[in-house]
This record gives structure tokens, sequence and C-alpha cells, in this order.
């Protein structure tokens, strides 16, 4: 299969950015960054679409690896580096990659690391691979989808994603606008109690204004009935987890 990553590179006519860009109260950011953590990563044609089209690509500790097998070159590499193997370590070394190294005694992931240098380097958009694994991990999972809480995320358009999944954080008073087909699966999880106001157009079970329990499973496992469909949340914060069909 060609590396079509090998050719972006090449031809690429963009600027990539990876000096910090303060935002201002003018508007939002148009910049995209992508975050590779070390988590399994399921790539397909959508991965490589969302990578493609990130102006900047930061790598946490074993997510280098993943970056190397794609023929994506990070413009940072960040994390303690205690997953990452020494082969892949020296290849960003020799190939003169910014790599910040991190204490293994800190008090944050590496992945949350990779976030937050994104978000201050400008990131009105990031995306993150490799996180909803969280390597084999059910604290290391978990803990990577709540990074969509973190205060510095509010305003930009934050989503987990792989091949066939995707997770985002609906915070009072926001819109999310979901696309993919017919029969994809979606799943609404309160993150307080209640989230409240949650409407939903385009989806098989329509929520008109009704509040979502914490521990309640009604939002769970909905489903697509147009190529897209919306959700609004009056108050509260609303996990989004959208599940596509394999066979596509």
């Amino acid at each position: 299969v060609p590396n079509i990553y090998t050719a972006w590179h090449r031809n690429e006519i963009r600027t990539r950015i990876p000096h910090v860009i303060h935002r201002s109260g003018r508007g939002k950011s148009t910049l995209h960054a992508a975050v590779v953590a070390g988590g399994h990563l399921r790539v397909g044609d959508r991965v490589r679409t969302a990578l493609q089209a990130a102006d900047f690509v930061i790598a946490a500790d074993r997510g280098l690896e993943h970056c190397l097998e794609l023929g994506i070159e990070p413009d940072l590499v960040v994390g303690d580096f205690d997953s990452v193997g020494e082969d892949a370590l020296g290849t960003a070394r020799t190939r003169g990659w910014p790599i910040e190294t991190h204490p293994t005694g800190k008090d944050a992931t590496d992945g949350e690391i990779a976030l937050r240098e994104a978000l201050t380097r400008g990131a009105g958009k990031v995306t993150v691979f490799g996180a909803l694994d969280g390597e084999d991990r059910l604290d290391h999972g978990f803990a990577n989808i709540l990074l969509l809480g973190l205060p510095e995320t509010e305003g930009a358009q934050v989503s987990l994603m792989d091949e066939y999944r995707e997770a985002r954080l609906l915070r009072a008073r926001e819109l999310v606008e979901l696309h993919g087909a017919r029969g994809d699966i979606v799943s609404l999880m309160p993150l307080t109690e209640p989230a409240a106001g949650v409407t939903t157009w385009g989806l098989k079970y329509e929520l008109l204004g009704v509040p979502l329990h914490m521990g309640s499973t009604r939002g769970l496992s909905n489903e697509l009935v147009w190529p897209h469909a919306q959700i609004n949340l009056a108050d509260g914060r609303l996990l989004v987890l959208m599940e596509r069909q394999r066979s596509r």
C-alpha cells in the first residue's frame, strides 16, 4: 500500500506551524493539531485523512512509534519515554526531531502534556489519536476521555478518534454536529447530574429537551437515521460517543 504521507511531506505547500501562537479575543483559531498517543490505533482512510489535515503533529511517548509506522514527521515529541522503544527514540534523535523529555514521576500523563502543548500553541481544533484504548489499561483509557473536560479545552474543538470511534464533550449551551451513515451508533453519557435539556435531531430515538442522569443508560445505543445529526445541551456536560459501522 503506498504511503501517502511520504508524498504529502515531499509536496507540501503550506507552512507547518511549530511556534507558539497566542489566542486573542478576536475569534477562534483555525489551527488544527493532531496529538498521537501511545494506545492501540486502528488506522484506515479516515485516520489518515484526519492526520493529513493537521497543521502540526505532537507525538506523546509511544505515539512516536505510530508516527514512524505512518511516515509522519511530528513537530514535537513529548513524554517520559518509559513505553517507547529505544529504536524509535533513536530514529527521532537521528532525524533531528524536537524532543521534550519529562520526568517519570510527573503529575500528568504524556497525553495530557501533549494536549496542553497543542492548545498552548494556539490550536482551535485538536484531534487525539491512539487514546481510546489507553495502552490496554482501563484507567488510562478513562483518563484520556476525561481530558476532554480540561478547562483549557473550553472554546476549542477537541476529540478522541480512531478509524471507527470518536469521543467529544458537549458543554452547556453547545451544539455538536455528527457526520456518518445510517446505523452508526451514538451514545450520550452525562458527566454531570444532570445533563439538562438534551435535544437531538437525526437520531432514531429523539430527545426533546430532556435531562439525562448520571448512572442512567437512557442515552446509550442510539443511532443515526440520516448522514448527519445534531445534539444540543442546555446545561451540564455530556459525553458524545460515536461508533461507526465496520463494514464501511
